[in-house]
């Protein structure tokens, strides 16, 4: 069937002040559009703006980018972060929890956290166990106070403890997971298949799982309700490009422990004439691995509790990095990427999620392998020149792992779970009305995404288009093709099912072609329940949307879409269509 064009000037408008939040609903018979309802959905408007600037009618449209240091958010939650350390704690997840806190406080967030050492601990070997059970009372008497609980696991009896105890306590506030790695200890075996089996279970009880790679997020099963987010690193800091050691200098950096594997790389270097080895970290076996350096007649460099400024000049160094970890615990390697930053070559132990950190760019190697690692560094040690192709490389790729790009992600993530969380809550109160609560909902996401444009479009049958509501800036109030535009998207995504980014240069060339002038991007996602396509979720603005936009749509559209069916249902008897 043809698509029909709405007419502007069946748009019910209250305001031409500048800002957003415009809301109609238009129903669509047989490919034409029909009057309103008598006493049916002409819905009010909100004055709120959304955009934080807007420029003269020619140039593009000024508003907030996805994010800068200092930038506020567009609404401040309260947010505690339960994890098993933290800083001043050293170590990659006390890395992640620091700067994900301080980039939340930066956006104006209020953020809390709980982790060692105000948790205490029993360390056994490499086993250690929480007493964040005995933190319940006092986690419990103050949980309301939060927006949104965020794990980070796994860690028994801390994060299976946080879980449970936030799930149990209901659906406020929204309870996110951070899943790092899976239990993985050498002696663990059938004991750690069965933890990871049941912390899975339970932490697909979660709003929402985080993994940071796709190989992690796999491990999860496939009914987690799970997102890819990288973990980033300071690229600023650790980016450098200077003067590498005259000698062929090989790297590792993180703690002495069994699974890292420092003894395999002590044992692959000493088949390596004319290497230099250097050492930065702190742990239980840092005097063993003295022990085993002295016996092999190595002469190992050793950098005990490093700051960052002394990893930017080690890196600085290193031609290698090395991460030769023998356990799944090791799920990511920041010191990885940050390696990458500064020109080294990354080698790696093949585990899930290292090798989709390294990609193309480096070298992955059996775990416990000390001799393919022998071979991989002697071949590296006699071709300078392949060093520094693959170090130029390697800076590159290090470029999308931007910690300020995961602190972006979360955040949206967040928000976007808070939009959804109040569209359940304004149809749980049986006062609300089902206008205003649509108008809520697509005033949030349109400020989520930053968009001039989000719209809710039905399909009432097979050849009927319903524009429920829309939420957009009053500079567009007479501008047709936009509508036209988002009935296409929206016919495009309920009919084949796909979630769409489209521009200048991306996207099907019917839908590129159909956007408006000072318009240039647009993004679509079908809303579905139970394997049926009812509607679509669309957004338009004035800059390019990317991937991770796309993702923010997608996941609105299926936090929301069970209620919005209920808000359709309701709507639609109201209405008598």
């Amino acid at each position: 069937m043809a698509i029909p064009e709405t007419n502007p000037r069946k748009y019910g408008v209250a305001s031409t002040d500048a800002g957003l939040d415009i809301t109609v609903a238009i129903p669509h018979h047989g490919g034409v559009p029909s009057q309103l309802a008598p006493g049916g959905l002409g819905i009010s408007v909100s004055e709120r703006p959304i955009l934080a600037e807007q420029a003269d009618e020619v140039g593009p449209w000024t508003i907030p980018g996805p994010y800068a240091p200092g930038q506020a958010a567009a609404r401040s939650l309260r947010i505690l972060m339960v994890a098993t350390e933290a800083p001043p704690v050293r170590g990659g997840i006390a890395r992640i929890v620091g700067y994900l806190r301080d980039g939340f406080q930066e956006r104006g967030h209020h953020v809390d956290v709980l982790a060692y050492p105000e948790v205490e601990r029993l360390v056994f070997g490499e086993v250690r166990l929480s007493s964040l059970i005995f933190k319940l009372p006092q986690l419990l008497r103050r949980i309301n106070e939060y927006d949104v609980i965020h794990v980070h696991g796994t860690t028994p009896t801390f994060s299976d403890v946080a879980l449970l105890f936030a799930r149990l306590h209901g659906p406020h506030p929204i309870l996110i997971y951070t899943h790092h790695a899976d239990l993985d200890f050498r002696s663990g075996g059938f004991l750690n298949r069965v933890y990871n089996h049941l912390h899975h279970r339970l932490s697909a009880r979660a709003d929402a799982v985080i993994a940071s790679t796709r190989d992690n997020l796999r491990l999860l099963g496939e009914s987690c309700r799970g997102v890819v987010i990288p973990f980033g690193i300071d690229l600023e800091h650790f980016s450098t490009n200077g003067q590498k050691d005259e000698q062929f200098t090989v790297l590792f950096v993180g703690q002495f422990r069994l699974w890292k594997g420092v003894r395999i790389l002590l044992q692959a270097i000493s088949q390596v004439t004319g290497a230099r080895l250097l050492l930065a970290g702190q742990g239980p076996e840092e005097q063993a691995y003295r022990s085993l350096g002295a016996e092999l007649g190595l002469g190992v460099e050793f950098h005990i509790g490093v700051d960052d400024d002394q990893l930017r000049q080690l890196y600085q160094r290193a031609h290698v990095v090395v991460l030769p970890s023998v356990s799944r615990l090791e799920a990511f390697g920041l010191a990885l990427v940050e390696g990458m930053a500064a020109g080294c070559v990354p080698i790696a132990s093949d585990l899930p999620g290292v090798r989709e950190v390294v990609g193309q760019t480096g070298f992955l190697f059996p775990k416990g392998d000390a001799n393919r690692l022998a071979g991989i560094l002697r071949g590296l040690r006699d071709d300078p020149a392949l060093v520094q192709q693959i170090g130029d490389r390697a800076r590159v790729r290090a470029a999308g792992f931007s910690r300020e790009s995961t602190i972006c992600e979360y955040e949206r993530l967040i928000t976007g779970l808070i939009t959804c969380r109040d569209l359940k809550d304004l149809l749980a109160e049986q006062a609300q009305s089902y206008e205003s609560a649509f108008h809520t909902f697509t005033t949030n996401v349109a400020r989520d995404l930053e968009a001039h444009w989000t719209e809710i479009v039905l399909r009432l049958t097979e050849d009927e288009l319903y524009p429920v509501v829309l939420t957009r800036s009053t500079r567009l109030l007479n501008h047709r093709r936009f509508q036209r535009a988002s009935s296409l998207l929206a016919w495009h995504a309920i009919n084949t099912g796909d979630s769409t980014l489209v521009g200048p240069n991306d996207g099907p060339l019917h839908l590129r072609n159909v956007l408006a002038r000072g318009m240039p991007a647009a993004m679509v996602t079908p809303l579905t329940v139970e394997g049926e396509r009812f509607g679509a979720l669309l957004s338009m603005r004035g800059r390019p949307f990317d991937q991770y936009d796309l993702s923010n749509l997608t996941s609105f559209a299926r936090s929301a879409a069970p209620s919005l069916l209920t808000l359709t249902k309701r709507a639609v008897v109201g209405a008598n269509v």
